[in-house]
C-alpha cells in the first residue's frame, strides 16, 4: 500500500516466512488439493487479502483515532453488516437451551479472542508497522501444525520442520529490522 518502506533484510525475511508457510502447507499430509475444497481455499485467500489489506488501510485511521476507539469502531461495523446476514439463523435458534458453559465461551470468544486480539493488532500496527506486525501472521500454520500434532496424532515431515524453520527465521529477520516509515501526505 505504499505506507512503509523497508530494507532489503525485512523483504528476504518475508519472503523466507512466505516460504516456510508454503512448506508447511505442501508437504502436509493430504497435500493441496483442489478438487473439493477449491471454493473455500479461495475464499480462505480472500480473506487473507481482504485482511492485509484492511491492516494496511488502518493505519492511516489509528494516528487519527487510535487503536482502542479503532477497534470499537470495527467491531460496531462489523457486527452492524454480520447481524442482518445471520438473523435467519438468530431467530430460529432455541436460545433457552443453550448452556452456560456455551456463553461462557461465548463471552470467551467475544472479549478476548476477538475484541482484545484486535486491540492488541491496532496497537502493534500503530507502534511497530505494518510489516513488522503482519509477519507474525505466518506462526499461525505453526500452530496448526503443532495442534495436529499433539491432538490428532499426525506426525510433521521433515520438509514441514523445515518451513517451520524458515518462518521463524524469517519472522526474527523482520522483526529484527526496522522499516521506514513514509510520511502521510
Amino acid at each position: 500500500m505504499g505506507r512503509e518502506r523497508f530494507s532489503r533484510g525485512v523483504l528476504i525475511g518475508i519472503i523466507m516466512s512466505l516460504a516456510g508457510v508454503a512448506a508447511i502447507v505442501a508437504f502436509a499430509s493430504e497435500g493441496i488439493s483442489l478438487a473439493g475444497s477449491w471454493r473455500g481455499d479461495l475464499l480462505m485467500m480472500a480473506a487473507s487479502i481482504c485482511w492485509g489489506w484492511q491492516s494496511a488501510e488502518s493505519t492511516r485511521l489509528l494516528g487519527k483515532y487510535g487503536p482502542i476507539r479503532l477497534t470499537v469502531a470495527t467491531m460496531i461495523a462489523g457486527t452492524a453488516m454480520m447481524v442482518p446476514m445471520s438473523l435467519p439463523w438468530i431467530i430460529a435458534q432455541p436460545w433457552p437451551s443453550i448452556a452456560p458453559i456455551a456463553w461462557l465461551g461465548l463471552g470467551y470468544s467475544a472479549l478476548l479472542s476477538i475484541a482484545y486480539g484486535y486491540f492488541v493488532w491496532a496497537h502493534a500496527l500503530n507502534t511497530i508497522g505494518v510489516a513488522r506486525t503482519s509477519v507474525f501472521n505466518n506462526l499461525t500454520p505453526i500452530v496448526a501444525l503443532l495442534a495436529g500434532w499433539l491432538l490428532l496424532g499426525e506426525n510433521p515431515v521433515a520438509s514441514q520442520i523445515a518451513g517451520v524453520v524458515l518462518v521463524l527465521v524469517g519472522v526474527f529477520i523482520v522483526r529484527s529490522q526496522k522499516p521506514i516509515a513514509i510520511p502521510d501526505d
